[in-house]
């Protein structure tokens, strides 16, 4: 291809090129809707959560720690700095049953994308390996 060809044929190497484009959107498209890539997607919103969960347990065991030092010292503390940490556990509390609670929608969505896009002998060894129960309280 020369130049002289690129002059006299520039709308159709502009449509092949929108084509190309239009092409790789479809096909992305397709792809994010296929029964890998949802299973895929619900995988990884369910692995988010499990550490969104962990990190906000953890961030309740430290205010409720922090807390429990403060009221063993509580004749020598300022009653604000007592209050304001046992406000940091209740927060910590919300946050922490926030995250459960949107773990808890992550395992459903998982769960629903194993029964409708793989056949029933698949169920049991995906739900096993992907949707391991654990303490709800851990």
């Amino acid at each position: 291809m020369d130049g002289d060809f690129a002059v006299r044929n520039w709308a159709l190497l502009l449509a092949a090129s929108l084509a190309a484009v239009v092409c790789l959107f479809v096909a992305y498209h397709l792809y994010r809707q296929s029964a890998q890539a949802r299973f895929g997607a619900a995988l990884a919103r369910l692995q988010a959560g499990e550490r969104k969960a962990k990190a906000a347990a953890r961030a309740l065991a430290k205010a409720t720690s922090r807390l429990q030092k403060l009221q063993t010292r509580a004749a020598s503390v300022r009653p604000r700095r007592l209050e304001e940490a046992s406000e940091a556990v209740e927060d910590a509390r919300l946050a922490r049953n926030n995250a459960d609670d949107q773990l808890l929608v992550a395992r459903n969505e998982l769960r629903k994308a194993i029964v409708e896009e793989y056949p029933p002998k698949r169920h049991a060894v995906l739900r096993r390996r992907y949707l391991r129960e654990q303490d709800p309280k851990s």
